[in-house]
């Protein structure tokens, strides 16, 4: 299997065209080969891995769907407002939350290395406080040509919230516990005039 790359050349517009094997280590853009690849580059920065999360994926693959109907990389799509409605969409909820897009790129290794060019990219892919990811991709035409439209969420998960469970004693226990402090009161009384009486 092979794919076409595109060379620009610096001095005008000269576009070479020449194939490339994939078999020479680049893998296709999948959303398991970009998390391979985003996990491979943060190990070099001795950052930890990130969970692939369906729910994360869902939320990317809708935004993904969305930006390559409008043939466009913006992060507050027209069509469902903030890109982080799609995380409460994909039932997704997270302290904190970053997101990626890319187009027009054919292997994981080129979409990682274009986002690591970027500093922006680079400081969500490389924040040791992100946990989670999810990646979606979608088909559409990006400045006239056939394109991967990529969205990456990375997030940090809310914990949630410790359930406060109200609980109901047995009477009768509440009942006992009262009668042993009236007890106790007594038998400190009593111990009070014995005292007194010693005296």
């Amino acid at each position: 299997m092979s794919q076409k790359v595109l060379i620009w050349s610096g001095f005008g517009a000269f576009i070479l065209l020449f194939l490339v094997p994939l078999s020479l280590g680049a893998s296709i853009v999948t959303p398991q080969n970009v998390v391979s690849e985003v996990n491979r580059v943060r190990s070099g920065y001795n950052l930890a891995p990130l969970k692939e999360v369906s729910n994360l994926n869902m939320a990317a693959e809708s935004k993904a769907e969305e930006i390559a109907l409008l043939g466009e990389l913006i992060h507050t799509p027209v069509v469902k407002g903030e890109p982080w409605a799609l995380l409460a969409e994909a039932n997704y909820v997270y302290k904190k939350a970053g997101e990626i897009l890319a187009a027009n790129l054919n292997t994981a290794e080129t979409l990682v290395s274009a986002w690591m060019e970027s500093s922006s990219h680079r400081a969500t892919l490389l924040s040791p406080e992100y946990t989670e990811i999810g990646i979606g991709i979608g088909k559409g035409l990006f400045k006239g040509r056939e394109s991967n439209f990529v969205v990456g969420y990375l997030a940090l998960p809310r914990e949630p919230e410790a359930e406060i469970v109200e609980t109901k004693e047995d009477p009768r226990v509440l009942l006992l516990q009262k009668l042993i402090l009236l007890l106790n009161d007594l038998i400190a009384q009593y111990k009070n005039k014995l005292a007194q009486n010693a005296r």
